[in-house]
């Protein structure tokens, strides 16, 4: 089964939430920049969150959503309400990958914004395409 977001549709409203942050040098350590939108609300809900670990982005930047390990990047689209409902796809590679492009990074402001898009998979071996995903958000630090 495969599936693939409509283009145009928006993941915003209260629930839009992104962070950059330094959490120092130690093993835990590094730079952090998560981006999550959710659209729906209770027990229907659907989500896409973006994610790095320990890459410090710039503006022009470029990363390969490709795995959840130190020093990458990966993209997830996933549900929310009870856990029996619960299901997630995530980038994996090689096959299963993605692009993440920082156009501009204020960090005075911090106001972040870009594009993406992403191939995921679940658990299950079902596919899901993100296409032509934007942002332009404050983000907390």
């Amino acid at each position: 089964m495969e599936g693939c977001l409509s283009r145009g549709a928006q993941l915003s409203g209260g629930s839009l939430g992104s962070n950059y942050q330094f959490l120092g040098t130690g093993a835990n350590g590094g730079y952090y920049f998560r981006l999550s939108g959710v659209k729906g609300s209770g027990n229907n809900q659907t989500a896409v969150g973006l994610f790095t670990d320990s890459l410090k982005i710039q503006e022009n930047f470029r990363l390969s959503l490709d795995s959840a390990f130190k020093g990458s990047s990966y993209g997830n689209y996933f549900g929310l309400g009870s856990s029996s409902q619960d299901w997630s796809y995530r980038t994996k590679k090689p096959i299963y990958t993605g692009e993440l492009l920082i156009k501009r990074l204020d960090t005075i402001n911090q106001i972040a914004s870009g594009t993406f898009w992403f191939d995921a998979v679940n658990a299950n071996g079902q596919k899901v395409q993100i296409r032509e995903g934007r942002f332009d958000v404050r983000y907390t630090r």
